[in-house]
């Protein structure tokens, strides 16, 4: 398995779910004013390669999550212990204290 450094993680992150799709859509914007060809395909082209590597990025996190898991390093959270309206409980919303008429 391949290790990536946290900046190289934050590097190909920040490509795949920012500067993929602002390029894409930033040419296709010119194409349509300067008349450049391509402007769709590279659109798609740019959204695609982006929604892949936003995939694998995905995956490799949960993947590394695990094994940190597994080796006792981290334990998750049970999202039940911290929304326990979620369950049914009902929630007071009568208790606004910021304007002071409660």
């Amino acid at each position: 398995m391949m290790k990536l450094t946290n900046r190289a993680y934050d590097i190909l992150k920040w490509i795949a779910l920012v500067a993929l799709d602002a390029l894409g859509l930033l040419y296709k914007t010119l194409a349509a004013i300067w008349g450049l060809p391509f402007g769709d395909e590279v659109l798609a082209t740019c959204t695609a390669v982006s929604l892949c590597l936003g995939t694998l990025i995905g995956v490799s996190s949960v993947r590394y999550a695990k094994s940190l898991e597994d080796k006792g390093t981290i334990t998750f959270l049970n999202p039940e212990n911290y929304y326990p309206n979620d369950a049914g409980e009902d929630i007071d919303e009568d208790t606004d204290d910021d304007n002071g008429d409660n």
